[in-house]
């Protein structure tokens, strides 16, 4: 598709639309779906990458919230019979309605909008079993901080509670040229496999934790943890010095398993599973 023949993009819904093919290709290779899998597209915009996605796999769901963008979708693909357009929202998305649809796990990409970007993410990773594989493109540097280090400065909240719930790589960088209109930042694809590391119940007292520790990300763990974190103090004192935790570093100094570690001995604390 030229630029010529875009719609014009709406601000309000940060809507960037991908007019590299090679880029398009990268992205559906990295998916690499199967005959008979089906494919969730979040914003699939006038269709860069449904039309090649249509081609590949058996069924296509494009979550589109541009109702306009929505209905002009399946005259731009090639088999049509394969596409389900649905105007939503991409942070509500079904996906536990739609896999019991599906005849597998879910494969799931798309151009993530900076605003939304979090919370569409962390909704398709609820739960492990529903969702195979996740590319997605990011802003620049928010896709920094999904797979940052401990101990960079671009680890956070973002990074800990995502890598918590799957394993993460960064796969290249797109220019802001790729897009119309052209975005002032570039911005960078990753690809996401699902994982079940922690049981739900440790899942929340994880994402406490970090929420606790990473608001006071200045302070030392002990004195974020003893201001933030929802439990007495005594238990997470106790759970901190089973995991191993050193209570005299800071939030962004301590890797994903030893978060995992400290909520898991925080969930047996407080009874509860600790899985």
């Amino acid at each position: 598709m030229s630029s010529r023949a875009l719609p014009r993009a709406r601000r309000s819904l940060g809507q960037n639309f991908l007019i590299n093919n090679g880029v398009r290709d990268k992205i559906v290779d990295a998916l690499a779906p199967t005959r008979d899998q089906w494919v969730v597209e979040i914003g699939p915009g006038p269709g860069a990458l449904t039309g090649a996605l249509c081609a590949r796999c058996a069924h296509v769901v494009a979550v589109e919230l541009d109702r306009e963008l929505a209905e002009a979708l399946p005259n731009v693909v090639e088999h049509p019979e394969r596409l389900d357009v649905r105007v939503a929202d991409a942070a509500r998305v079904d996906y536990a309605g739609l896999a019991l649809e599906a005849p597998g796990p879910l494969l799931v990409v798309g151009n993530l909008p900076f605003n939304a970007a979090a919370a569409i993410l962390r909704r398709a990773l609820v739960r492990p079993e529903q969702v195979q594989r996740l590319v997605l493109m990011f802003q620049r540097e928010v896709a920094q901080r999904i797979c940052a280090a401990p101990g960079t400065k671009d680890q956070g909240l973002l990074t800990v509670v995502t890598q918590q719930r799957a394993r993460v790589k960064r796969l290249f960088d797109v220019a802001p040229g790729s897009f119309r209109p052209a975005p002032r930042v570039s911005a960078a694809v990753v690809r996401l496999e699902p994982v079940a590391r922690l049981g739900a119940c440790c899942l929340r007292v994880h994402d406490a934790l970090v929420k606790a520790a990473f608001s006071r990300r200045r302070k030392t763990l002990r004195n974020s943890l003893r201001a933030g974190a929802p439990w007495p103090w005594e238990l997470v004192l106790g759970a901190a010095e089973e995991a191993g935790i050193p209570l005299r570093d800071r939030a962004e100094e301590i890797p994903v398993d030893r978060w995992a570690a400290l909520a898991r001995a925080l969930c047996r604390a407080r009874g509860g599973c600790g899985e």
